[in-house]
């Protein structure tokens, strides 16, 4: 029986090799190079191999920050479309005030008139008389109102706080003529 140092050499080299393409795998390396390496320096690879750093755990910390990153990315452009429609809205109901008030919010250059169909609510403070009791208290657009509409007259008599006594509406409304 002849054994050949040639062929041992061979096959201790081939068993080299597979250990370091299997211990690189298990750490995230490159199986062909360390397999090749394994080939060429025998036991030697197998020892950096063994020493070598276990970069499967790297690529995982590597993969979930890029994991996180897109949720950030993916949320911060919810927000954004959620601010847009929030916006939208907000003028859109800004706008349709401003068309109810004949105002133009918008133009931040105009000046802002008070319209005058925006006057402060009158106070309901008018008594008048009617069929000889006590009515109100009404306002005074609500007491003109009722003049217009023929449901007092001008000789109905009107109060309000300030005023001494009664008095004809005609002196509260006089005529225009």
């Amino acid at each position: 029986m002849h054994l050949d140092i040639g062929d041992v050499s061979i096959s201790g080299s081939i068993v080299m090799a597979v250990i370091c393409a299997l211990i690189a795998h298990s750490k995230g390396r490159s199986v062909l190079i360390w397999g090749l390496l394994g080939f060429v320096f025998s036991c030697f690879a197998l020892v950096f191999c063994l020493l070598a750093d276990d970069l499967s755990e790297a690529a995982r910390s590597r993969e979930a920050q890029r994991q996180a990153q897109r949720r950030w990315k993916e949320r911060q452009k919810g927000d954004r479309h959620r601010l847009g429609d929030l916006e939208r809205r907000f003028m859109g109901r800004l706008d349709a005030h401003d068309l109810v008030l004949g105002l133009d919010t918008r133009d931040i250059s105009a000046p802002m008139a008070r319209p005058a169909s925006l006057e402060p609510p009158e106070r309901p403070s008018w008594f008048y008389e009617e069929a000889g009791a006590t009515a109100g208290p009404v306002s005074r657009r609500a007491l003109q109102s009722l003049l217009a509409a023929g449901a007092v007259d001008r000789d109905t008599l009107v109060w309000t706080e300030g005023m001494s006594d009664w008095a004809p509406l005609d002196e509260i409304f006089p005529r225009t003529t």
